[in-house]
Parts: structure tokens; sequence; C-alpha cells
């Protein structure tokens, strides 16, 4: 069983961008779920997958029904692709809900990893996994950005935007800018879906500095300048922060090669190797 409940705070909520009820997460143990590669849902998490997948659920041993006892979820470790998963009630009789990783997959934590599942609406269900430095480090990595995305809405929607202080400056003109160059689509893939935004009607995006503002003391020239702004899907913009190393370095691949004439034209030159070691 899954040996320690989480409760996301109010910087977790933001991030993952839903509301409380609708989120779970649990650290993985080593005797049972790591070791068996398998976990027992409990708690919310049963709520959650149980409601979901009402009436769709297979019961008995997965390998006796393949294709009802495999479910669909947006796997955040991939980028937010949708990924196979088992997901059955094992034991004829009991309201014992089992979960079963895949390596292949992508969805394979390990002991003391924290895995989460949460929905944003009726048609897909998130399912994620991140180490517990990379919990903890959430809403601490750039401490205004929370701040900073919410008053990139506000702007976009034409609305009053608070006065924030940044530890770094930045434009929102600038943001609103890389938001509308980009025709509100993800600058890794244009495919990336998004739900639409509240705020302005559009597909919702967020503005990421592709070489972070915590590198500005290496710089002469400011690092919150258009070429440096990125427009990314919410999963992606996830995924540089908090994403297994060899799949975000991938996503930062692609952005470079991108950026890399504009940067230098504005003053900034980095190598992926040299932006690599900034996440």
């Amino acid at each position: 069983m899954t040996s320690s409940v989480i409760t996301p705070s109010a910087a977790h909520l933001r991030f993952f961008g839903i509301r409380k009820k609708d989120f779970a997460a649990s650290v993985i143990s080593a005797k049972d779920e790591a070791k068996k590669g398998q976990i027992t849902c409990t708690g919310k998490e049963y709520d959650i997958l149980s409601g979901f997948f009402k009436g769709e659920l297979h019961t008995g041993k997965a390998a006796s029904d393949p294709d009802k006892a495999t479910k669909q979820f947006v796997l955040d470790n991939a980028g937010g692709q949708p990924v196979p998963l088992k997901l059955v009630y094992p034991k004829e009789g009991k309201n014992e809900l089992r979960l079963y990783m895949s390596k292949k997959n992508g969805f394979r934590p390990q002991a003391g990893d924290i895995w989460y599942v949460y929905k944003r609406d009726s048609k897909k269900l998130h399912i994620g996994f991140m180490s517990r430095h990379e919990w903890e480090q959430i809403g601490k990595q750039d401490p205004d950005d929370a701040d900073y995305q919410q008053a990139i809405q506000a702007e976009l929607a034409g609305q009053p935007v608070m006065q924030t202080r940044y530890a770094y400056p930045r434009l929102l003109a600038l943001a609103k800018s890389e938001c509308e160059n980009a025709g509100y689509r993800c600058r890794v893939d244009g495919s990336h879906q998004s739900f639409i935004s509240g705020t302005n009607g559009k597909p919702f995006v967020e503005v990421h500095h592709l070489v972070p503002l915590g590198q500005q003391s290496h710089y002469t020239v400011t690092l919150d300048c258009a070429a440096n702004l990125v427009a990314l899907c919410p999963n992606c913009h996830r995924q540089l922060h908090h994403g297994e190393v060899t799949s975000r370095n991938v996503l930062l691949e692609k952005l470079l090669a991108d950026r890399k004439a504009a940067l230098a034209t504005a003053g900034i030159d980095i190598t992926l190797a040299g932006l690599e070691v900034c996440y």
C-alpha cells in the first residue's frame, strides 16, 4: 500500500493548474510498491481513479482481459503524451484497486519518489512522478514565477496587473508578444494540446526564460529579452523544471537550436552543455 499521503501546497496546485479536490499524491513505498512494480490505490487516489473510470474497470487479473485492464493516461513525464497503463480490481468482491507500473511506457517511479494523479476535465486523467527533492523545489526554483505567469495571463486579457516586485526585472509586454508571435502554441511542438484559457479564450501557454534568470549575474545584457522568452504548453514548462534529465535535455536542445542565432544577436552566447547545467 502507499506508505505516505502527500498534501499539495498552494504552490503545487498553481504549478499543476488544478484544484485540491482533483489531485492526489503519495510516496512510493520501498518494500511493497517499488519492489513489486504495483501501487495499491487508497484514499483520494482511489476516489479519483475509480470515479474517472467508473463502470469501466476490470475485475480479476490484468492478463485475463488485457484490453479492459488497460486504461489511457496522460503522462507528464513523457511531455503530456498518452500512455497505456493497467488498472484493475485484482480480487473479486474486494475494493482494492491496483495500478501497475510500466518501465516500457515511462511510468516506473522508484522507492521514495512521489507519484501523483489529477484531472483537469472529464476527458483526460494525468499521471506522473518525481523525486521528493523535485517536489520540494516546486515554487522555489523561481519564487516569482507563479506571480509572473499570473500577471502574463492578466496582461493577455487586458486586465489590470498588480504591480509585483520581482527578484529579477521582467517585462510583461515581452511575454505577451511571445505568446502572440507563437500563435498561442508550444514552441517545442505546435501540435501539443492545451486547454482554453478563461482569461482570453486562447490556448493556455506559459512563458519561460530559456536561459534562466538566475544566470543573470553571468551576463552584462538582460536575460529578460524577446530572444530568451519561449511560449510553452504547461506540460513542457513543467518538464523543463522537473523532468527527468534525458528528456528535459531533448527539449532544451530543440529550443536552443531554434533560438541560438537570436540569442547571440542579443548578446547571450551559450552552448547546449552550458544551458543544460543551468537546470
